[in-house]
């Protein structure tokens, strides 16, 4: 009998790894997570509004205008409600547009008392705000809408050209706290050209806490762009618990045309502290790009506890997240409680291998091999965007690992969209600190497991070699690694018919250096071979070491069976020797 030596049957396994705010149910708008904003902090419902108030025209101060509603709001006790039903006859409907465009001659009045400021109720409102708030002739130097009071709502408005900030809350002893800007479009006309406003986009400054810009609903998101400074600024002393979630700043209602600031995304200054910029869901990551400077800037003067979460983050001219305003901040392996979230270490991707089904990404916290300190960070890894500093941004979320006890992480992670000479980044999140600026980028390989087979003697068989009866057959299974340690690794390969294993056959090795490039050449499959041969016989049996072999499969590792664990070494190649016999 004859049989047939051909290099297949061999495949890698996949490593294991609140009484606030009134809504009314008519107007479908969702408060779902809205308790999630901080402990302590968060925004609810109150029985019913007291007032409800019409705008029915464009004009800037007559009855039914929007000056006269916001008029009548701040002049009537509990939390009002400002809604639209503008006519399609009015003099500042734009028909080809479809939008209603309100043109205020000086600015609109400060929102003093509760309101629900709602131009979604306008008809015609599908999603896309459709009421234009035009500030280009409106004299006085402030916002487009300006809050000075607690449990408001601003949806819906297009808001442009204002010399000062787009929108603003303003906060002090007794307000700026527990509003909402939700499906807003801030620097843009309606045709979805830059129309900047001369400062910020929006801005929460004076104490203006637990806010909420933007939402994890399909039409919650705001888009803020083209501003001269930062798209949104947080600043001033307890300017605490606010939440950006679910926005695409920097970028057009499509979520790719550029339409980025002339300063950074979203700047944090000021002591201002515990902010969150994104979440640890889909729907609350923010896209912010364009940038002429970072994309996330949490300056030196800002306190602890800011968070920038699952964000796309790319195409910024400064950094993705710049800790204190001064470049790449050096890891030093520690905490700091008197700096910016206290200069908490980026995390250091050792290794990012892909697989046929998943990503094995590995690294630590601080310096050397991590420290304690960092222990029980949440590790964000994003597919990178370029950037010239070699730390890239994040522009997409691959998945969230959690750093060990000595600020180590490592684990298996979605492969889908990623290939082999991809680059990736991470972000270290840890409370009370806060999040880190992103980690070096590290380019993802592929390891493969090559199978080779050999006569007795050592001598190489070709595949598809035609071999007599009882000849023996050393099959030897290698992986070479160039990068860093690629834990708990799995290897497998089922025997072919033809073939009868020989018990006790079983050598490991892991002496012999990487191959450049991952591909060994005949001579160095013959060293590879040559230790292996050397190498200790491990047991056929599953139990404390790395290999096994059952039903006419050879096994290494734990992935399948109860091996010893399997780790490919840095710089190392890994190999597996065992013989069988023709039959």
């Amino acid at each position: 009998m004859e049989s047939t030596y051909r290099a297949c049957n061999v495949r890698s396994v996949t490593r294991g790894a609140g009484d606030r705010i009134a809504r009314r149910i008519a107007l479908v708008l969702s408060v779902a997570g809205l308790a999630a904003l901080a402990p302590g902090s968060g925004w609810g419902v109150r029985p019913a509004e007291a007032a409800t108030y019409l705008v029915t025209n464009t004009t800037d101060a007559a009855a039914g205008s929007l000056r006269d509603a916001i008029n009548s709001a701040n002049a009537n006790a509990g939390t009002d409600s400002v809604h639209f039903a503008i006519p399609n006859g009015d003099p500042g409907h734009d028909v080809g547009l479809g939008v209603w465009r309100i043109a205020p001659l000086t600015i609109l009045p400060t929102i003093t008392e509760a309101l629900i400021l709602d131009a979604s109720t306008q008809p015609g409102w599908i999603g896309t705000p459709v009421v234009e708030l035009d500030c280009a002739g409106a004299v006085g130097a402030t916002a487009g809408i300006l809050i000075h009071a607690d449990d408001c709502l601003v949806r819906g408005f297009i808001v442009h050209s204002s010399a000062d900030e787009g929108i603003e809350i303003a906060g002090d002893t007794g307000y700026g706290d527990f509003n909402v800007i939700e499906n807003c479009w801030v620097g843009l006309r309606p045709d979805r050209t830059p129309a900047p406003n001369s400062e910020y986009g929006i801005m929460l400054t004076n104490s203006a806490r637990a806010n909420r810009i933007g939402g994890t609903g399909p039409f919650d998101g705001n888009v803020i762009g083209a501003s001269p400074l930062s798209s949104i600024v947080i600043r001033n002393s307890s300017s605490n618990d606010n939440v950006v979630i679910g926005n695409r700043i920097g970028v057009g209602p499509d979520g790719l045309t550029p339409r980025g600031g002339q300063q950074h995304g979203i700047e944090i200054h000021d002591d201002a502290q515990r902010n969150r910029i994104g979440g640890a869901t889909a729907a609350e990551a923010n896209v912010i790009a364009y940038h002429l400077l970072d994309g996330v800037r949490i300056a030196s003067n800002a306190g602890e506890g800011n968070e920038v979460l699952r964000n796309s983050i790319y195409a910024n001219q400064g950094l993705g997240i710049d800790l204190e305003g001064d470049g790449v901040t050096a890891n030093d392996g520690a905490l700091s409680s008197t700096t910016t979230n206290q200069r908490i270490d980026h995390p250091v991707l050792t290794t990012a291998v892909i697989g046929p089904s998943n990503l094995r990404v590995g690294g630590f916290i601080g310096i050397g091999s991590g420290q304690a300190v960092f222990a029980g960070a949440r590790v964000e890894v994003f597919r990178a965007a370029v950037d010239p500093s070699g730390f890239g941004e994040g522009r997409t979320f691959v998945g969230a690992l959690t750093a060990d006890a000595n600020g180590r992480f490592s684990g298996a992670l979605p492969s889908a969209g990623l290939v082999a000479g991809d680059t990736l980044t991470a972000t270290a999140t840890l409370a009370p600190a806060g999040t880190s600026e992103f980690g070096p980028a590290l380019r993802v390989d592929a390891l493969r497991v090559t199978k080779r087979a050999f006569l007795a003697d050592g001598t190489p068989l070709i595949s598809g070699a035609v071999l007599p009866r009882g000849t023996l057959v050393r099959f030897l299974l290698y992986v070479s690694n160039a990068g860093g340690l690629v834990p708990d690794l799995g290897v497998r390969d089922s025997l072919a018919t033809g073939f009868q294993y020989l018990p006790g056959s079983l050598h490991v090795d892991a002496s012999q250096p990487d191959c450049p490039g991952g591909t060994c050449d005949a001579a160095r499959e013959a060293a590879i071979y040559a230790a292996a041969a050397l190498a200790a016989i491990r047991t056929d049996g599953v139990d404390a070491d790395v290999a096994s072999f059952g039903a006419g499969i050879v096994r290494a590792g734990d992935r399948e069976v109860a091996n010893a664990r399997l780790d490919a070494p840095a710089a190392r190649v890994w190999a597996l020797l065992f013989s069988v016999r023709v039959q």
